[in-house]
């Protein structure tokens, strides 16, 4: 029911019941039952228009995201964005067969990878394998219903087991040989700047066990005593007479010091 329309009729209720009240009083004076009578008739029908109303009123439908979906999708909003997803028939409205057919297709298209190489696509798949040998040894040990599942994933293409085995093998030696001759220059340039560092230290103990006659005039060369080996052999030393290496002898020498001072 429209809102203006059931304003209308309440507003005619409502007025039909003043007309009525004073045509009342106007005729049969002031009769209590007569306007209590006109109000109740007009109470009723402004009930009835009330639960019209309410029964006209629709409740507005929830929908669930099931249903907001498979309307989107049927409205085409939705197409372009499920068109590479596996869609559920409860979305779809039992027309899921076309979008899985798509989806398959766009699969396939990804599984090819455009513009990678097959070294590529086995490095790319080694990584998540941990390394070429392991992605050897998981190539040695897998059926070939797995195997044909891996190649389509890794989109290997069409490639046959021993072909993809040889291939990850000579990539293998190839990795082998760069990782020795990678150590083999490290442990060269370890041992260059070694040979280095030894030739410095060398001539650094060099220049310092250098006598001082080669550089007379140098500042940073310090300085030397020499003793007089002939003059110390010319001088008389005479041991005292009371010396003695008795320690009764050194003691009692030190007291009689102690009381003579």
């Amino acid at each position: 029911m429209n809102e203006r329309f059931f304003l209308k009729l309440l507003l005619g209720i409502f007025s039909g019941l003043i007309a009525a009240e004073l045509l009342i009083v106007i005729l049969a004076g002031f009769r209590l039952e007569l306007i209590l009578f006109s109000f109740i008739i007009a109470a009723a029908l402004g009930g009835i228009v009330v639960v019209l109303r309410l029964m006209a009123h629709e409740r507005p439908e929830v929908d669930s995201v099931s249903m907001r979906r498979a309307r989107a999708v049927r409205e085409g909003g939705l197409r372009e964005r499920l068109q590479h997803y596996e869609i559920d028939e409860e979305f779809l409205s039992g027309n899921s067969g076309r979008f899985d057919k798509v989806g398959e297709a766009g699969r396939g298209q990804s599984a090819k990878m455009p513009g990678v190489t097959m070294e590529e696509a086995i490095r790319t798949h080694a990584d998540m394998c941990g390394g070429l040998s392991q992605l050897l040894v998981k190539m040695e040990s897998i059926d070939d219903v797995s195997f044909s599942r891996m190649v389509k994933e890794a989109g290997f293409g069409a490639v046959s087991r021993n072909d993809l085995m040889k291939r990850i093998q000579v990539m293998v030696s190839v990795q082998d040989q760069e990782t020795c001759s990678t150590i083999k220059r490290s442990l060269d340039e370890a041992i260059e700047a070694f040979s280095n560092d030894r030739e410095s230290f060398d001539d650094y103990i060099r220049r310092s066990m250098t006598s001082s006659e080669k550089h007379p005039l140098s500042e940073d060369e310090g300085f030397s005593v020499e003793l007089d080996n002939t003059a110390f052999s010319n001088l008389n030393a005479s041991i005292p007479k009371d010396f003695s290496h008795d320690p009764k002898s050194v003691i009692s020498k030190f007291k009689k010091t102690g009381k003579s001072s």
